[in-house]
């Protein structure tokens, strides 16, 4: 029988993933912890695993009679900023005065402490399947250890690649030469149009070109024997749109579940580029193959966020600097509404807990101006009230307190979503 000695390094591996992808739910709702803690039942059970980690982080926090120099508040703060805040670990050396190394083995001690905790207060030492859902782990980390899986392949390729300034028009047609056997051999004609001077791009070349090489791969199969044609524009939000389209040909299952693995490469590489691939279910005979992939480009996205905490914008003005997205920020409520008829932001976040006009007020406000009307807006406040935000007119929600990844990804969603819209 396995020992807790041989487990407990198996479930603190398992509490660092979670960790280091707490605000990524898909991955959240894959981890062994969710079994481990009874969570299967629960709604939401990534919301349910992540909302376990920060309480037993918080329950870490040491009482405030313990001098702010003791190790254990640095140990505390290790946690918090590393995996609630989400901040590297060169940031958080630097605000704790540590060098990396140093971090590094204050963090595993964190970590264990932390794992102790939960080990007993979760009173896994008598989880009737704690063996058979930690045990079969092991093996199969040793199985990845020598056959490396898709996301390895794709996390090395991001690591590896650098990010380089390119032009989507130049890239499209140096494609279209490469696939030209391809066209031929499946009696495609091509006809490409391009919007002129379609704003740059700052991508992985290497990840969009093997991406557009898939796609317009399964596009010539699934549209052989007619013409096939690649549009490219840019649409407003800062995104570039590819759309490729055509008729099908007499639907050839082979061929279709032969491209299926082509075409979930394809998806993730145009998320390793920060983009999106979308593409018609619909595989009858004559009907139209569409497939349409949206790019960010290098044009600023302009988000105005109304707050009354100085701090709290001071916070987001530090996790959208060196991104797409320009900052504008304010705490008076009224200055704010002036602000959307001035600055035409591309997307508002909004405190609610505000003085004078609250921001449930300017929700409405803001939803009955013409000019604001398509505006995405985010609610965020540490309250829990995402089904009023929506209720009311907002497009999406954050509770605070959130980390840069989960507000990048937010907005992403959200200027993506707008992009995608008919115009």
């Amino acid at each position: 029988m396995t020992s807790e000695d041989q487990l407990k390094p198996i479930f603190v591996q398992e509490l660092r993933n979670a960790l280091a992808h707490l605000y990524d739910p898909g991955n959240l709702r894959q981890s062994l912890l969710v079994k481990l803690f009874n969570l299967e039942k629960e709604m939401d059970a990534a919301s349910a695993l992540r909302n376990n980690l920060a309480k037993a982080i918080d329950a870490n926090r040491p009482k405030a009679d313990v001098p702010k120099d003791a190790n254990i508040w640095r140990l505390y703060y290790i946690l918090y900023y590393r995996f609630i805040e989400q901040s590297s670990q060169n940031e958080v050396a630097d605000d704790l005065a540590l060098s990396i190394r140093q971090l590094r083995r204050q963090e595993k001690v964190a970590l264990e402490l932390l794992a102790n905790y939960l080990w007993a207060s979760k009173q896994l030492a008598n989880h009737p399947q704690l063996i058979s859902i930690l045990q079969p782990q092991e093996s199969k980390t040793e199985l990845t250890r020598k056959t490396p899986s898709l996301s390895q392949e794709l996390d090395w390729l991001v690591k590896q690649s650098p990010v380089e300034h390119v032009f989507l028009d130049e890239v499209l047609r140096d494609i279209l030469t490469i696939l030209e056997p391809v066209f031929k051999e499946q009696n495609i004609q091509t006809h490409l149009y391009l919007q002129d001077l379609l704003p740059a791009i700052d991508v992985k070349p290497a990840a969009l070109r093997q991406a557009l090489i898939s796609l317009l791969t399964m596009a010539a199969y699934a549209c052989r024997g007619s013409p096939l044609q690649i549009r490219a524009e840019a649409l407003k939000h800062g995104f570039d749109q590819i759309v490729v389209s055509g008729k099908r040909a007499t639907p050839y299952p082979a061929v279709e579940q032969l491209h299926s693995r082509d075409l979930e490469v394809a998806i993730r590489l145009f998320q390793v580029c920060q983009g999106t691939l979308e593409i018609e279910e619909n595989d009858q005979a004559g009907s139209i193959y569409r497939a349409l992939i949206t790019l960010p480009n290098r044009e600023k996205i302009l988000i105005l966020i109304l707050d009354d905490n100085e701090d709290t914008l001071g916070l987001i003005k530090r996790y959208l600097s060196n991104t797409r997205y320009q900052f504008i920020g304010t705490t008076k409520s009224e200055q704010f509404l002036r602000m959307c008829e001035e600055e035409s932001p591309d997307l508002v976040i909004l405190d609610v807990m505000l003085p004078g006009i609250d921001g449930w007020e300017v929700l409405g406000r803001i939803r009955e101006h013409p000019k604001m009307s398509g505006v995405p807006i985010v609610v965020s406040t540490i309250l829990p009230q995402e089904q009023l935000a929506l209720t009311l007119g907002a497009t999406s929600f954050i509770n605070k307190p959130f980390s840069q990844k989960a507000l990048l990804s937010l907005l992403d969603r959200q200027v993506g979503l707008e992009a995608r819209r008919p115009r």
